[in-house]
């Protein structure tokens, strides 16, 4: 596989206005397997780091991510961020559907990762028997007129912060817990569970990254209404103000009042729309 060829399977996964070139350094790196620089739009591949197609394209989308963010204004100070994991993953997700990116799992590197799911869905089972005894403490504990935070802090040397978790993961149902990954069972209970697009995501294999994207995107919906309501309603009220305006004229016309007390009026009007 050459530079040309590399340059047009990326341009299959997305496009891009702003042209960019696709550098094999001819160099083995310990440190990176490649990198992305804004400035000249070069992605830069240690193609000796790579014995496979396959791991040269995973480097190689990954950098062209960094492209993608870079050309459409969102990359931030932080190069990799939830946000450019999530992209990567999608393009991944998007190469492996076209038959680009392969994700081959021999048979022994399966069994572990079945082992570790296995493990996690272990770890999950305990973390919510830790919930319910911690609530347990809890209700024991004001009986008792004993201060709970201090058993949390002191006596099991928790935060407040993990115990909360413990006791949100203890109130999911055990089909939800199924085959839950540890990371993907606290992005749910931090959604309070009932997120039907989070629970979407979850069950369609997603990654992390793109799961937690899925909810920021919500808000960012959310607030994007609450944004058009707020600029709606000011409308709304500079309309108002100045029909209340016009009848205050009016009315002061009708009964002889001077402009100065016409003017003095507008300006009491206005104070008791501000309060």
């Amino acid at each position: 596989m050459n530079q040309d060829r590399v340059k047009e399977i990326l341009l299959l996964l997305a496009d891009t206005k702003r042209d960019f070139t696709v550098i094999f350094t001819g160099k083995k790196s310990k440190k990176v397997n490649g990198l992305y620089k804004p400035d000249t739009a070069e992605i830069f591949l240690h193609n000796k780091n790579f014995s496979q197609d396959n791991q040269l394209l995973y480097t190689a989308i990954h950098e062209y991510a960094h492209h993608l963010r870079v050309e459409s204004g969102t990359s931030s100070s932080r190069a990799h961020d939830i946000a450019f994991w999530s992209l990567f993953n999608t393009l991944l997700d998007d190469a492996e559907t076209k038959g680009i990116y392969q994700r081959i799992r021999s048979a022994s590197i399966q069994k572990k990762i079945d082992e570790a799911k296995a493990l996690q869905h272990e770890i999950l089972l305990l973390e919510q028997r830790l919930g319910v005894l911690l609530q347990e403490i809890h209700e024991t504990s004001e009986n008792e007129a004993i201060r709970y935070e201090d058993i949390i802090q002191h006596d099991l040397q928790l935060s407040l912060v993990t115990v909360k978790k413990m006791c949100a993961i203890s109130t999911l149902p055990a089909h939800k817990v199924e085959n839950l990954s540890l990371d993907a069972a606290h992005v749910l209970i931090s959604n309070k569970g009932n997120d039907q697009r989070v629970i979407g995501a979850i069950e369609s294999g997603k990654s992390i990254a793109q799961i937690k994207t899925t909810t920021q995107s919500q808000s960012t919906s959310r607030d994007e209404e609450l944004e058009r309501e707020k600029r709606r309603i000011e409308k709304i009220i500079t309309a108002l103000n100045e029909r209340l305006r016009k009848i205050i004229n009016e009315l002061g016309e009708m009964n002889g009042i001077n402009a100065g007390e016409a003017s003095h009026g507008k300006i009491y009007a206005e104070r008791i729309m501000k309060e």
